[in-house]
């Protein structure tokens, strides 16, 4: 049995390498054997790849690439007169020579159309509206054959690698947008994005929060030091889930009350088909795996709110959700990834604006000193209750309203159990400040 030749082939991927981008696929072929008149060159492409005519004609378990009247696969540039047709999944080519028939994800066969080519020459030719994979990493090898007219192979080249290590597509007008934006207060999330590339039924979307937020809960709830957040429980959130340590009766303590077995729930409400189910990874990190029924469409606008779904639970601190910082000013980026189901990323946004915190308020706020009678000087008791954390450096200011003036700071004491077992130091800013 005659076997075909073994060529020499290259193939470059000609343009930025982003998954779901379309661009040129470049071919070089060194022949073993001439080419002949009407003979072709059969170009394989490796899974991922999508060739079409620009008329819904791709076979994908993903929707088709084109929209409309997209420009399908064309020749840019070719060192030989040819013509390009598109084999999509499913079409099969026979080799009449050896008996058998080749079938591939996709192809594009480009067949002569001047004289017979030499052996030894050197061909080249260059597709372009190639639709590049839908995901990022890098794929298999290409494929090269040439045939006689009548079908017969003449050389072949197999395993043919190229510099295709693609990047994720992007996710555009990203946005994260808490219901409060007060420092320390958890609240529900909504999260927003359109992607570049479809979401598959069984992917996910991964968001990080930035330095300072939590996926929390109770606040009086207590991390323990050497608790591995990297292990993955269904809908538990950072700072209260329940779930067996090993060394620990539980993963976390709080007061009676005060642990809940709640999850944080997630809806889609623009984008996505079927429900979400919220993993969370560590206390910044969530996974919203979807359980829908078809993959979304490219350029698809997607709304999805993480909430606590029972907020009429009756517990102290009842909230679950995201919590902001506790300190004031503008947070970091957020960044949000889709996914296959293997962790593949198909689009991301590692920069998702930053919110700016608000103060939050001070409780229970009293202010007396200790003679009421005009003229006189004496001390001044102040008393509140903090919604978030004072710091063991941190301070507190007092600004004096008109007509009461801050004569001199001797010294200062505090009754409060919150700052026992530290000391605590006073002094003045002009006359009408005390810190």
């Amino acid at each position: 049995t005659v076997v075909p030749a073994r060529a020499e082939a290259r193939v470059a991927v000609m343009d930025r390498r982003t998954a779901g981008r379309r661009g040129r696929v470049s071919v070089a072929l060194r022949l073993a054997n001439p080419l002949p008149a009407s003979g072709r060159v059969l170009l394989s492409f490796p899974h991922g790849y999508q060739l079409d005519t620009g008329h819904h004609d791709v076979v994908s378990a993903l929707p088709p690439s084109t929209y409309g009247d997209v420009a399908g696969v064309n020749l840019t540039d070719s060192s030989f007169p040819c013509e390009v047709r598109v084999l999509t999944e499913g079409s099969v080519v026979r080799d009449t020579g050896l008996e058998r028939d080749l079938s591939w994800w996709s192809s594009a066969i480009v067949t002569n159309l001047g004289p017979s080519v030499p052996a030894g020459t050197v061909v080249n030719f260059t597709l372009g509206n190639v639709q590049y994979p839908l995901t990022s990493g890098t794929r298999g090898a290409f494929e090269v054959r040439t045939f006689t007219a009548e079908g017969q192979s003449v050389d072949e080249a197999l395993g043919v690698s190229a510099n295709e290590e693609f990047d994720p597509g992007s996710l555009s007008f990203a946005a994260v947008t808490p219901q409060s934006l007060v420092a320390g207060a958890v609240s529900e999330v909504v999260l927003e994005f359109v992607t570049e590339n479809p979401i598959p039924r069984d992917g996910y979307v991964e968001l990080k929060l930035p330095e300072g937020f939590s996926l929390a809960g109770d606040s009086e709830a207590s991390v323990l030091a050497d608790v591995d957040f990297e292990r993955a429980y269904d809908g538990a959130f950072s700072v209260d889930f329940d779930a067996p340590v090993p060394g620990y009766s539980s993963g976390a303590s709080a007061t009676v009350g005060g642990v809940r077995a709640r999850n944080m729930a997630a809806e889609a409400s623009e984008g996505l088909d079927g429900g979400l189910l919220v993993v969370v990874r560590s206390a910044r990190t969530v996974h919203l795996y979807r359980r829908g029924e078809r993959a979304s469409h490219r350029g698809a606008k997607v709304v999805i709110r993480l909430y606590d779904p029972t907020p009429s639970f009756a517990v102290r601190a009842p909230i679950v959700g995201v919590k902001n910082p506790s300190l004031v000013g503008t947070t970091g980026a957020f960044q949000v990834r889709t996914r296959l189901l293997d962790g593949t990323v198909v689009d991301e946004n590692m920069a998702v604006p930053g919110l700016d915190i608000a103060p939050g308020e001070l409780s229970g706020l009293s202010v007396a000193p200790a003679s009421l009678i005009a003229g006189n000087r004496s001390s001044l008791t102040v008393g509140f209750s903090v919604g978030n954390p004072l710091a063991a450096d941190g301070r507190v200011t007092i600004d004096l309203p008109d007509g009461v003036r801050a004569v001199a700071a001797w010294g200062v004491s505090s009754s409060s159990p919150s700052l026992s077992g530290g000391s605590l130091a006073v002094g003045m800013q002009g006359d009408r400040t005390i810190v």
